[in-house]
């Protein structure tokens, strides 16, 4: 179990990319839908921006939870977390995965969605959870609060 948790760190700190899946997406629009030009995508977890970190925790904030599907019936919890959170669960996976400050596809965006299962889903958003990097963000946070800075500079001394 150490070893696999030493990799980890490794392949965080060498920003290995985690290979999560391929998608199939239709090239040339809807044109190239119509007459069957696909490309296939590689989705590859590489270390995230922080503008992608902070998009990513505003599509998990969004998503659905507990407090508004306490009070239905079981059935209707159910189609409310289904309808409300599989395209962010897409769109996390996407923002993860698209290079640098490009914004995902719709159409990838619907790749994601239609080609994996949601158990799937479920190790691949896993993986880009451990990606984030909180523990640097936290660690950045206890640095700044610990830090007493001043405002005015120290007086130099004589015959400097």
């Amino acid at each position: 179990m150490q070893e696999i948790t030493q990799r980890k760190i490794a392949e965080t700190i060498t920003d290995t990319g985690i290979y999560l899946g391929s998608v199939k997406v239709s090239k040339f629009g809807i044109l190239g839908s119509i007459l069957g030009f696909t490309k296939e995508i590689r989705l590859e977890l590489k270390g995230i921006p922080i503008g992608k970190v902070q998009l990513i925790a505003a599509e998990l904030d969004e998503m659905y939870g507990k407090e508004q599907i306490e009070n239905l019936n079981h059935s209707d919890q159910i189609t409310k977390l289904i309808k409300h959170n599989t395209n962010k669960l897409a769109k996390v996976i996407g923002l993860a995965t698209s290079p640098y400050d490009k914004m995902p596809s719709e159409s990838l965006l619907r790749a994601i969605s239609f080609e994996f299962t949601y158990v799937e889903l479920n190790e691949m958003v896993e993986k880009v959870y451990g990606r984030l990097d909180l523990g640097a963000f936290f660690d950045i946070m206890v640095l700044l609060k610990s830090l007493n800075l001043s405002l005015t500079q120290d007086p130099e001394a004589a015959g400097q």
